[in-house]
C-alpha cells in the first residue's frame, strides 16, 4: 500500500531492501503473492521516474538476485543496462553492481548472455571508476566459466576491452584486467588463442617489468598468467620466443617481492621455457 503513493515509495522499497538482506526473507519476498513484489520492481525499473526510489529498488534487486532473477525475469538485464548508462551516477553504479551480481548465474549458453556481454562492454567504458570496477569484476567472474572464457577470447571487442582495462590509469582496474587474462589462460585452447595476439604477451611483459608499489598485485597476476601459458604445450613456445618475456619473468623471480612462493614458481617457469628459447 505504501508503494502506491509516490511520496512513500522510497520508504517502502528501502524497507524491502533492508528485509531482503536476510536469506530467509528473500525467498518469502520472491514468492509473495505469486511474485507481486517482482512485478512492482520491474515496473519501477521501467518507469524510472524518481532517483531516490530507483536507488532503493536497485538495492533490493542486488539482494534478491539469484538463478531465478537472472534467467526467468524477462528484460531485467536490458533495463539494468540502460540504467547503468544513465546520467545519475548513484543509480548507474547500483545498476552496475546488480549486473555484476547477475554475472555468476549466466553462462555462454544462456539466451541472455549476449545482453550481459554488451552491458559489460559499455560499463567498462564508463567514466565512473566504481562502474568500471564492477565491469572488471564481472569479466573476471565470466572468465572463470569455461564456456564463457572460450567465447571471450574469441570475441575481438571483448579482448580489446580487457586490454584497455589492463592499461587503465586506475591501479585496481589494471589489476582486475590482468586477473581476467590470468583466468582465461587456464584453459589450453584459450592459451593457444591468446598467444596469437602479440599485444596480450606485450601487456604481460609490461606488467612484469613494473616496479610501482600500487601495481604489485597486477604484477603478480601477470606472473600467474605467464606461468599458465608456459604450462600448456599449445602456447609455451610462443611465450618463450616473445621478446623480453622470459627475462622479465626471471627478474621477477629474483626481485624483492614478498610472495616467495610465486617467485619460486616464476624461476621454475623460466626453466620450463628455457629449452624453447
Amino acid at each position: 500500500k505504501l508503494g502506491k503513493q509516490q511520496a512513500t515509495k522510497v520508504v517502502a522499497f528501502s524497507t524491502l531492501a533492508f528485509l531482503s538482506t536476510e536469506a530467509c526473507n528473500r525467498i518469502a519476498i520472491l514468492k509473495y503473492n505469486k511474485g507481486s513484489f517482482w512485478r512492482a520492481i520491474m515496473k519501477e525499473l521501467w518507469t524510472r521516474t524518481d532517483n531516490a526510489v530507483l536507488q532503493g529498488v536497485l538495492d533490493m534487486v542486488c539482494n534478491l538476485i539469484c538463478l531465478r532473477t537472472a534467467k526467468s525475469i524477462p528484460g531485467i538485464l536490458t533495463i539494468l543496462s540502460h540504467l547503468g548508462r544513465g546520467s545519475q551516477p548513484n543509480v548507474a553504479v547500483k545498476a552496475a553492481r546488480a549486473i555484476k551480481s547477475l554475472t555468476q548465474h549466466i553462462g555462454a549458453r544462456d539466451s541472455c548472455h549476449p545482453i550481459l556481454m554488451e552491458a559489460l562492454l559499455k560499463m567498462a567504458k564508463s567514466s565512473e571508476l566504481t562502474t568500471m570496477m564492477w565491469a572488471a569484476r564481472a569479466f573476471s567472474e565470466q572468465s572463470l566459466q569455461v564456456d564463457s572464457s572460450f567465447h571471450m577470447v574469441r570475441t575481438s571487442q571483448v579482448m580489446e576491452t580487457i586490454l584497455n582495462l589492463c592499461t587503465s590509469r586506475h591501479p585496481r582496474v589494471r589489476g582486475l584486467g590482468v586477473e581476467v587474462i590470468a583466468n582465461l589462460t587456464q584453459e589450453s585452447s584459450n592459451a593457444r588463442q591468446l598467444t596469437k595476439d602479440a599485444r596480450i604477451l606485450s601487456c604481460l611483459v609490461e606488467k612484469l617489468q613494473t616496479n610501482d608499489g600500487e601495481d604489485e598485485e597486477t604484477r603478480r597476476q601477470a606472473v600467474r598468467a605467464v606461468l599458465f601459458l608456459a604450462s600448456h604445450k599449445s602456447s609455451s613456445k610462443r611465450v618463450a620466443k616473445h621478446f623480453n618475456l622470459v627475462s622479465s619473468l626471471s627478474r621477477y623471480g629474483t626481485s624483492d617481492d614478498a610472495d616467495v612462493d610465486l617467485k619460486r614458481a616464476a624461476l621454475r617457469g623460466v626453466l620450463v621455457l628455457a629449452p624453447s628459447l
